[in-house]
């Protein structure tokens, strides 16, 4: 598989196109001083989490949107793509964009993670996804509230996925959001994957 290159402008302040670089060895953003051309660069090895959105703004006349991606490493230290649309301008091309990149992250990255987390679910060792600790006989989601495995059910949406008990969803019950939550997209592929194996959900994607 080929490695994923695109270079986006940050915005009105800083139009300087930087360039991603994405491969099964590493991530890296020209997010530095353009003079030196200096990247920020993590290694497969030490990248270990990610989160996304977008954040619509508004100041004076200025309207549009911001596309967030970042990536966190071992150490605690992030790696920031930002860069936003104006006015509607390049809409379509600049969404794309944010898709196609977050597609290699996955591709190239995250999928391997998954993959990680479904070797240690065979060997019925515990681990933890997104503030979620999986066992062998279910889920501890928040306050360590426990949900057995044939009680989980899990909603999909725009911004947020969530995790409850068909007991008792009033009460038992937590959303994980993709833009301030870390590994949501991992959280999603690892848990509906399992109840799909299960048989306790079937899902029409």
């Amino acid at each position: 598989m080929q490695e994923f290159k695109s270079t986006v402008r940050r915005g009105l302040s800083d139009i300087s196109e930087r360039q991603i670089i994405i491969n099964n060895e590493l991530i890296k953003f020209e997010d530095k001083n353009l003079v030196n051309k200096t990247f920020t660069s993590f290694n497969k090895q030490e990248i270990t989490e990610y989160r996304y959105g977008i954040k619509w703004y508004s100041y004076y006349f200025i309207f549009g949107r911001k596309y967030i991606i970042e990536i966190r490493n071992n150490d605690n230290k992030t790696l920031k793509i930002h860069f936003k649309s104006y006015f509607g301008y390049r809409l379509k091309q600049i969404h794309q964009q944010y898709c196609n990149i977050l597609n290699a992250l996955w591709d190239y990255h995250f999928e391997d993670v998954t993959e990680f987390y479904f070797s240690l679910l065979k060997q019925n060792i515990d681990f933890n996804v997104a503030g979620v600790r999986f066992s062998e006989k279910g889920v501890y989601i928040k306050n360590n509230t426990f949900i057995e495995w044939e009680d989980i059910r899990t909603g999909s949406y725009q911004t947020y996925f969530i995790v409850y008990s068909q007991k008792n969803p009033a009460k038992t019950n937590r959303a994980y959001y993709y833009l301030e939550d870390w590994n949501v997209s991992v959280l999603y592929s690892v848990l509906r994957t399992t109840l799909k194996n299960k048989g306790i959900e079937t899902y029409s994607t």
